[in-house]
């Protein structure tokens, strides 16, 4: 029994029917054809309200027409190939199958080449029986044979088999074949619509209780947006998905199966854009370690990205034909030899399970004699039962200096190390040819380390000390040669000390004469708990660094009294890493909690809490410190390690794949939304970003991020002029409205501690006379874009004045200006002070009429725009700072803040501050106008980069005697929303205030 649907968008008076070759469909005479039919919920969709029996019939052909109430139709593909129904359908209902078949025909006009149909659900077979049916159609849900595994696949909708036959997509022909040649059992657990984010937040809930040898993980690129994000949000949504599935990879191998990659595959909608990075995704999932890898693309890609031709039924999902393609990419016999090696040595829950099988047939085939009895010997007699035996064990060697917990790890040990507060132990520093408790010989170099200034080490502060470093290198690892030849020898005046960075080790070991608590040292359970890549400890013992390539982590203790500096001068734990750290991936490593974890020990600091030696040893607390190792193993970076601490550094990508969403990435610089709100900043490149909302992508990308005022959370704490400049984050609708830096090898995290409107924040506004305040505020990086006054002249205060009076109407009007060929600038008839020195572009002749129409249409574009920041700032500001220098008149300065009062709210603070070579005393007693007796000369400064410097300087205090800093700057959109018409408009527009306040929340 069939039925039949179609999406079908269709005008007043046309109806939807299917004429074909059956009687039921009119043997193609349209008159008679069958009509559809649809409802106000179903349209567009089109569909028969009962069943056809085609049982019997040969083979069954139609086409959808298009049917007017006029008597008019139109056929669908009219000339082109018809529509069918596949032979297997017209046999009947299935053994064990729903009776209705509903054939899903796509689009009107469109005529798949391979049809797809569904099950109808009904009170026999509900939607749960009927995706059942879906899921496991191979039978029995254990592996038969002696090598049969248990596979889980858990995918999207491609791997659910959607748009094909009955579900039957290439899943179904792989569980049928693998259980048919191999015993495998499959288990289909992919759902619809399933991206790296959704699988992972339920993989745990449905891998579990499955207990599978193998998962096979099968995810769509496209499901991650990259087919239809905005070019510069593809590297994001790559980033998503490659870390993701790595994270699914690792996820597998810890809940004890082997995992296996379904590759990347084309999508419709892709561009030749699109296929470089399924390209680059496909070569990294090859690299991440799975079992196996489904190379799916060389058999469905046409070359662009794009299916081929007749094998997919939309832009994201293959039609049975494509999922027929799919399943004859798979190398069944390499497949199963590959998950068969790695399933033995993973010793998954089938391989176990049968191990202990065996283990108790041969158990059961052993003689045993009857109850009570000995064993019966060949005269007929008996002997006692012998006393039961234990299998034999080889005996450890415990010295005495061993301490218990490695003893305990032994037996049983976490998968990651624990940072909880460990015993204190005795330490004796290691000697040439000494081992470790595992046995692995300590390689001990003599090496040279800088004494710290202050201390009484020697012969003073500056010398340095002959001591010793060791280093462990993993079993299979051995040193390289070229590598230590190119480490660069430490110079004796390296600016920032290398190993303990505030004090001398000779207290710990009991030689020193400074007074002060001394640091047991404690042990902790990271090094011998894990195999590690490289274990490096510097000469005293106090400080070790031990990595573990399979997490991906690395682990540093610093059980001295000291801050150490993890550094890339520091020559021989540079040696370490290029040496033993090559198994380690490149990229940056950060501690991710806000503080490390400290140990116990160490007299009065030492046994403190972490609070207490944050408070006693200073260093890096309360934000994420970070290192970075380059493409060759090197050290590339620097980080503090604080006193008495372990500190654990996880792999940089490791975060993507945590937050809540991947803002933006384009390669180097990753911004991430958190769980918990906050915003995290990545920068892995070794220079510095400079991240403002003029760079448009970067800015779009924080709009759907919550409104608020985000601090560095290494200063939330801080008062306004103490924090550095650049660590506040201004996010609203439009998204980020500030500027913060990101330096080289870091990480950021802000945190949100306002609402926007609770934090008061002040726009500068130059207003003449020439282009220094620009000047001074670009050097100091406080610049956005330009205001109308920026890049003019204005010589008279009165003029200024009068412009904001009438909303700058006429400032560009061309019947105003006029050009002076004599100094090169446009003047103003009307305002004889204002003039335009930066207009006309190279080539232009302003005497050419066709020149001058240009000049002056791109002087009204720009001065549209810089008038309506204007008064966008002014309106949607807090506070107004307007900037003036240049001479001017008492009476011009006190008809300027008439004028202020006039167009400003009275809610808004408003402050004129004066720079100009006058004395204080002109301008002294006029509200809200602060004066400062300097002289600006941006000739001078254009000229003379140092000059310009220094003035910057100058223009900085001016600002701190303001109160202005990054923290409570207010930064003007390039493109203000409703910044469009004449100045007068824009004023008008603005001064309403209707709009504005529904976008701000709150009264303007």
């Amino acid at each position: 029994m069939l039925k039949f649907r179609i999406i079908a968008h269709t005008n007043f008076g046309e109806q939807i029917g299917i004429c074909g070759s059956t009687k039921a469909f009119g043997n193609w005479d349209w008159k008679k054809c069958l009509m559809l039919k649809t409802d106000g919920n179903s349209f567009p969709l089109w569909y028969t309200d009962r069943a056809l029996d085609f049982f019997g019939a040969e083979a069954v052909e139609y086409k959808y027409l298009k049917v007017r109430d006029d008597g008019s139709m139109d056929w669908e593909n009219m000339g082109g190939a018809n529509r069918f129904v596949p032979a297997d359908a017209l046999k009947g209902r299935g053994i064990g199958t729903p009776s209705v078949i509903i054939l899903d025909d796509g689009g009107f006009g469109y005529i798949q080449p391979v049809p797809k149909a569904v099950f109808e659900a009904s009170a026999e077979y509900p939607e749960e029986a009927i995706e059942k049916l879906y899921r496991f159609p191979a039978g029995s849900h254990e592996p038969s044979g002696p090598s049969g595994l248990k596979i889980a696949i858990i995918g999207s909708s491609v791997a659910a088999g959607y748009d094909a036959w009955l579900r039957k997509g290439w899943v179904f022909s792989f569980a049928r074949d693998v259980r048919k040649k191999f015993g495998h059992h499959v288990i289909n657990v992919s759902q619809s619509g399933a991206n790296v984010r959704t699988t992972r937040d339920r993989f745990v809930s449905v891998i579990s209780p499955v207990k599978p040898d193998v998962v096979i993980i099968a995810l769509s690129l496209g499901n991650e947006g990259i087919a239809h994000c905005d070019p510069h949000h593809r590297p994001a949504c790559q980033r998503a998905f490659e870390v993701g599935v790595e994270e699914l990879v690792r996820m597998t191998k810890k809940e004890g199966a082997v995992p296996v990659l379904g590759g990347v595959y084309p999508n419709g909608s892709y561009t030749k854009d699109h296929r470089s990075f399924v390209l680059s995704t496909q070569k990294k999932m090859q690299e991440m370690g799975a079992a196996f890898y489904f190379d799916w693309l060389g058999g469905l890609d046409r070359g662009d990205g794009k299916w081929k031709v007749g094998i997919n039924f939309d832009d994201a999902h293959p039609n049975s034909e494509g999922h027929r393609l799919m399943f004859e990419q798979i190398p069944l016999q390499e497949f199963n030899d590959a998950i068969q090696s790695a399933c033995l040595e993973a010793n998954t829950p089938t391989i176990r399970a049968k191990k202990e099988q065996r283990r108790k047939q041969v158990a059961d085939t052993k003689p045993s004699p009857e109850k009570g009895k000995g064993i019966v010997t060949a005269n007929g007699g008996h002997t006692r039962k012998p006393a039961p035996t234990r299998p034999p064990q080889v005996a450890r060697q415990v010295s005495p200096a061993t301490p218990k917990s490695e003893i305990v790890s032994e037996i049983s040990s976490p998968r990651l190390p624990p940072v909880t507060r460990p015993r204190s132990i005795s330490h004796v520093p290691p000697k040439q040819g000494d081992k470790d408790a595992k046995g692995n010989p300590l390689l001990v170099d003599s090496t040279r380390r800088l004494s710290l200034g202050g201390g009484r080490q020697g012969g003073g502060g500056g010398a340095r000390e002959r001591a010793q470093t060791d280093v462990q290198v993993a079993e299979g690892v051995t040193p390289s040669t070229s590598a230590l030849s190119a480490t660069s020898e430490l110079q004796s005046k390296q600016a920032l000390p290398l190993g303990p960075v505030d004090g001398q080790l000779e207290k710990e070991r009991g030689g020193g004469s400074s007074q002060g608590p001394t640091a047991t040292p404690t042990s902790t359970s990271a090094p011998e708990e894990l195999p590690a890549a490289v274990r490096f400890v510097d000469a005293s013992g106090f400080f070790t660094v031990s990595g573990f390539p399979s997490d991906r982590l690395v682990v540093v203790e610093n059980r001295s009294q000291h801050t150490y500096a993890v550094h890339p001068a520091w020559k021989e734990l540079q040696r370490a890493f290029v040496a033993g750290f090559e198994r380690m991936p490149a990229g940056l490593y950060i501690r991710p909690e806000a503080e490390p974890a400290f140990v116990e020990g160490g007299g009065e600091t030492g046994s403190s809490s972490s609070s207490s030696g944050s408070s006693s040893f200073g260093g890096d607390f309360g934000k994420p410190v970070c290192f970075s190792v380059n493409e060759k193993g090197e050290l590339a970076s620097e980080a503090k390690i604080p006193p008495l601490s372990v500190s654990r550094f996880e792999f940089g990508e490791k975060f993507y794949g945590q937050c809540a969403e991947i803002l933006f990435f384009d390669g180097k610089l990753g911004i991430l939304r958190e769980k918990d709100g906050s915003v995290r900043v990545i920068n892995e490149a070794e220079s510095e970003y400079n991240i403002q909302p003029m760079w448009k992508e970067v800015q779009g990308c924080m709009a759907g991020v919550p409104e608020g005022v985000y601090e560095d959370s290494e200063y939330v704490h801080m008062e306004n002029s103490e924090a550095p400049q650049f660590s506040t984050l201004f996010i609203d609708k439009d998204g980020l409205q500030s500027r913060v830096k990101a330096p080289p090898h870091s990480c950021r995290v802000y945190t949100r501690v306002s609402d926007l409107h609770d934090r008061s924040r002040c726009v500068i506004i130059p207003l003449g006379d020439r282009c220094s305040a620009r000047m001074l505020l670009h050097k100091l990086e406080w610049d956005g874009p330009c205001f109308p006054f920026d890049l003019t002249r204005t010589t008279q205060l009165s003029d200024i004045a009068d412009m904001i009076r009438c909303d700058f109407w006429g400032m560009v009007d061309p019947e105003s200006l006029w050009y002076d060929w004599e100094h090169g600038r446009y003047r103003h008839t009307k305002w004889t002070g204002l003039s335009f020195a930066h207009e006309v572009e190279e080539g232009e002749d302003p005497s050419n009429e066709e020149d001058q129409k240009k000049i002056f249409q791109r002087m009204e574009s720009r001065y549209t725009s810089r008038i309506a920041r204007f008064w966008y700032a002014v309106h949607c500001s807090d506070e107004v700072l307007f900037l003036r220098t240049g001479s001017s008149t008492r009476e011009e300065v006190e008809n300027l803040i008439e004028v202020f009062g006039e167009k400003c709210s009275a809610s808004r603070r408003v402050r004129l501050m004066l720079i100009s070579g006058q004395e204080d005393s002109v301008f002294e007693g006029i509200p809200g106008v602060v004066h400062f007796n300097h002289v600006f000369d941006p000739d001078r400064m254009a000229a003379e980069k140092g000059h310009w410097e220094w003035e910057t300087k100058n223009f900085e205090g001016m600002m701190k005697v303001a109160k202005l800093t990054t923290r409570n700057l207010y930064w003007t959109p390039n493109k203000p929303p409703g910044g469009r018409g004449t100045g007068r408009e824009i004023y008008l527009r603005l001064a309403s205030a209707t709009d504005l306040s529904r976008r701000l929340g709150r009264d303007v």
